[in-house]
């Protein structure tokens, strides 16, 4: 759903892009070791999180089906949703930031390059 796009556009790695291309990279063990915990503990959030997103779209679904929908229901229902949606978001973000921690100025640019980012992101305030 492009939850992480905003990190990813501008250059910013993910850890699933990351192990695919540890090879590449030049990943030492803990670095794969670090980036594959940090994958399933995002990947583990995420499942849980969008349980709970189709459960609270299955609610608000549900409203409308009971004719119960009211303007107070209805918005305390959107903004279930909204908040689920903006953790989701946070996850997936929070997984590049620190991905990013975890990687050295060459794979960063490694990474970019890769991933086609490197012409437009050489000066990047987050560049080690």
């Amino acid at each position: 759903m492009g939850y992480a796009k905003a990190a990813e556009l501008n250059g910013i790695p993910g850890p699933a892009h990351v192990l695919e291309l540890a090879v590449e990279l030049r990943l030492s063990r803990q670095q794969k070791e670090k980036t594959e915990r940090l994958f399933e503990e995002m990947l583990a959030s995420a499942k849980s999180l969008g349980r709970s997103l189709v459960d609270a779209e299955q609610a608000l679904d549900d409203l409308f089906a009971r004719a119960e929908a009211t303007p107070d229901t209805l918005t305390r229902h959107l903004d279930s949703i909204a908040r689920i949606e903006a953790r989701l978001r946070q996850v997936h973000l929070q997984a590049h930031l620190a991905q990013l921690e975890m990687l050295g100025p060459k794979q960063l640019a490694l990474y970019r390059e890769f991933r086609g980012y490197a012409s437009e992101h050489t000066g990047h305030p987050m560049n080690h």
